[in-house]
């Protein structure tokens, strides 16, 4: 059979929609005699024929007449947003136009203004702008300004200030008796105001540091306390750990003998994460016990 090459339009009896049609698809409107396509932008446009391709009228910014002969460009619908950047040229501007200055951007680019166009100098020269010699140097009469570097011929200052307590006019080197406005320094959870003028210290206690451990020896059983270090010297004995401990606690028991019955009794908390007492099995043992949380009670370390 041969190849038929045949375009398929459809049709009906009013403007086709957009949305019933794919970009390139025709339309043919019965009712108008006009046949119409979509576009890459999504719009059903008319295919022009048999005359103009654009009927009179508004179109936008464009009004068609003279059966679409003439094209004239509305009245302010030219903005900047339409004109192409870098199109205006300095023909294309009036010689008339007087632009005031306040239409005009700061020139703040380095080099975009040359010294030749402006009264810059570096003589002293009056009202002129000031300009560097090659050295970096200019000429001036009576310069009036806070300066800042080493004057050739100054030796004082002209009126002494007093530094932290202590009077300095700039001809010798002073000692203050302080740092000056006094800081509160804080170690540990202790804070101590401190301006030098005096020695400060703290104790153990007030910058948080773990107190010493406490060494006992017990032939009977007892409850330890917190960083306590015990020794058993009996056999038979039921050691307990101390109650409510806090994450960092820590104990140590050492067996002080052959004996391999000695109990440790877990107060409420779990001992390696297990709810059970602790047999201390091996003579002449010294076991070390670091509380962690609820969960992992006593861990041995």
């Amino acid at each position: 059979m041969p190849r038929q090459n045949k375009i398929l339009i459809r049709q009906g009896t009013t403007t086709p929609s957009a949305g019933d049609f794919d970009v390139a698809e025709p339309a043919w409107d019965k009712s108008a005699g006009k046949l119409y396509i979509k576009n890459a932008a999504g719009s059903m446009v008319e295919v022009g024929g048999g005359g103009a391709s654009v009927t009179d009228g508004d179109k936008g910014d464009i009004t068609v007449s003279s059966s679409g002969a003439t094209w004239t460009i509305d009245n302010g619908a030219v903005t900047s947003a339409k004109i192409a950047d870098g199109t205006i040229v300095d023909g294309d501007i009036s010689a008339s136009a007087a632009i005031v200055d306040t239409k005009l951007a700061t020139i703040s680019t380095t080099g975009k203004v040359s010294n030749s166009a402006t009264t810059a100098t570096d003589s002293n020269t009056t009202s002129a702008i000031v300009a560097r010699d090659a050295s970096g140097n200019f000429s001036a009469g009576t310069i009036t300004a806070a300066l800042t570097g080493n004057a050739s011929t100054a030796t004082t200052l002209a009126t002494a200030r007093t530094i932290n307590g202590t009077s300095f006019n700039g001809s010798a080197n002073i000692t203050t008796s302080s740092w000056g406005t006094a800081r509160t320094l804080t170690l540990g959870s202790t804070g101590k105001s401190v301006d030098g003028s005096a020695n400060v210290s703290w104790s153990v206690s007030e910058i948080g540091a773990l107190s010493d451990y406490t060494v006992t020896t017990t032939a009977v059983g007892k409850t330890l306390a917190n960083r306590e270090r015990c020794t058993v010297t009996a056999s038979g004995q039921t050691i307990t750990l101390p109650a409510s401990p806090s994450a960092g606690n820590e104990v140590t028991v050492t067996i002080g003998g052959t004996f391999t019955n000695t109990v440790l009794a877990r107060n409420g908390s779990n001992i390696m994460s297990l709810a059970e007492d602790m047999t201390l099995d091996k003579a002449n043992v010294s076991v070390t016990f670091y509380y962690v949380d609820a969960t992992r009670g006593w861990r041995v370390i």
